[in-house]
């Protein structure tokens, strides 16, 4: 039997490991803090809110503390002056095998 301990540090770790996200609008990638991390149940989703910049997202990853790459999205979305939530979302499966 999996315990309660090992699901909830292990959402902990995955909560925790994203620092920020890259963002690439109009061909340049810029760096966005995350601005909220939501754990239901075992998803995880962490918002990152675009709020000025305009023009064509084509792509957004989510990157630890080192710059690593952790997810990628991608979107062919133009975003005017108003603002804009990307919403990066994991769902974590433990099964005993």
């Amino acid at each position: 039997m999996i315990t309660d301990l090992y699901l909830d540090q292990t959402l902990d770790f995955l909560r925790d490991l994203p620092k920020s996200a890259k963002v690439t609008i109009n061909g340049t990638e810029t760096e966005h803090d995350i601005f909220r991390t939501l754990v239901e149940g075992q998803t995880i989703k962490h918002f990152v809110y675009l709020s000025n910049e305009t023009g064509v997202i084509s792509s957004a990853k989510l990157i630890d503390a080192q710059q690593r790459d952790l997810q990628t999205k991608t979107y062919n979305v133009t975003k005017g002056p108003d603002g804009f939530t990307i919403v990066f979302v994991t769902e974590l499966k433990i099964e005993e095998a």
